[in-house]
């Protein structure tokens, strides 16, 4: 795919979601490069149902089932499905991505991740995190790849509404956080090796 294709933006693809091409003209033609970034950073709903229909998706499904996923594009809907399982193996296969290619697209693509809005937090604010929001009805979930010196992904999946879900949120990723320090620290202290 060369990411300077365009797609154009028509009133096929409106949804009054979240997002910013909602606000715009139909008929003006939009990047593969732009269009993902606006379904990263600000969960474009046109974006991504651009991107679904020049992609397809039976043909995405397809691609991450051979990653191990069960739940994306099962159900046959623009908006697909996640589970706790399949949102780590999608930012797995992101830091697989990122670590292996280290050229200019995985370093745009982790740009994008690490600007959208997140909920997972760590305490450590120096720690960057990569992350993806959504959102629907009472669903609300987040999925972020902790980039610390030994990074791990972390999945957190509601239908608890959006009463205090930042509480909910900070919460769990505080003591997973935590957790996850003291692994490393015990076993730098007992384990000959750490590549394990």
């Amino acid at each position: 795919t060369n990411l300077e294709d365009t797609i154009t933006y028509t009133s096929n693809y409106y949804s009054d979601g979240t997002g910013i091409l909602k606000n715009r003209s139909f008929n003006d033609n939009y990047t593969i490069r732009d269009l993902v970034s606006y379904s990263i950073i600000h969960s474009d709903n046109a974006a991504h149902l651009m991107l679904n229909n020049k992609y397809k998706p039976e043909a995405i499904k397809n691609y991450w089932k051979n990653f191990g996923t069960t739940s994306i594009y099962e159900k046959n809907n623009s908006w697909g499905d996640i589970n706790a399982n399949d949102a780590t193996i999608y930012m797995t296969e992101l830091y697989n991505y990122i670590n292996n290619s280290n050229n200019k697209y995985s370093n745009e693509l982790l740009e994008y991740f690490e600007k959208s809005w997140k909920i997972i937090s760590v305490p450590n604010k120096n720690i960057k995190i990569a992350s993806k929001s959504g959102w629907s009805n009472y669903s609300l979930h987040d999925v972020s790849l902790i980039l610390d010196d030994n990074p791990y992904t972390l999945a957190i999946l509601t239908n608890r509404g959006y009463t205090d879900y930042e509480y909910f949120f900070n919460k769990i990723s505080t003591l997973i956080y935590n957790f996850h320090l003291k692994y490393w620290k015990e076993k730098k202290n007992t384990c000959i090796s750490t590549n394990i």
